[in-house]
């Protein structure tokens, strides 16, 4: 990428692979990946900063932070991410049942959650549920209140001790969000 006859970065591919960064200032990074494309490993400025470890599926197991000294470990339910945990007490975690989504932070002993509750969900095919209407109670202790109006029409408010702040329309059409 330049501007005028400044070199601002310069991007190196194996194949469609981004393999390494180098910047206008000098600074790069260098990114190495396992024989399945997963990045195993990321140098900045020559020195290895991060590294990955996978299990069979290509879904990550742990990651490294070299540079902060923070490891952090990912579990899995049914194939899909639920909790990752780093070395340094920080935990985020989801969870989800028919009507309720739910995602957890944790830094030492302080645990925040914002859920996100659906009412009249519509069974659209056997792996997909829309959302008619919601509530998402936010860790701020405000809530986002979705309304599906229609097709075409949903309605969105945010709360702030229950008294309504923002109130926005938005209308779906194949050109987009008007």
């Amino acid at each position: 990428m330049e501007i005028g006859d400044r070199n601002l970065k310069t991007n190196l591919y194996n194949g469609e692979i981004l393999t390494s960064e180098t910047y206008g200032n000098g600074l790069s990074n260098e990114y190495i990946y396992d024989e399945n494309q997963n990045i195993i490993a990321q140098n900045i400025n020559g020195n290895l900063a991060y590294e990955w470890y996978y299990d069979d599926e290509g879904d990550i197991l742990s990651h490294k932070d070299l540079i902060n000294n923070n490891s952090f470990t990912y579990e899995y339910i049914d194939g899909n991410l639920h909790t990752v945990n780093a070395d340094n007490g920080f935990k985020i975690s989801c969870s989800e049942t028919d009507d309720k989504y739910t995602i957890s932070y944790t830094n030492g002993n302080v645990t925040k959650t914002q859920d996100t509750i659906y009412d009249n969900v519509e069974e659209v095919n056997t792996d997909e549920f829309i959302p008619i209407n919601s509530t998402i109670n936010l860790i701020s202790g405000g809530k986002l209140l979705n309304v599906m109006l229609s097709e075409e029409t949903e309605e969105r408010t945010i709360y702030s001790n229950e008294n309504s702040i923002l109130n926005s329309i938005y209308k779906y059409s194949d050109n987009g969000i008007n």
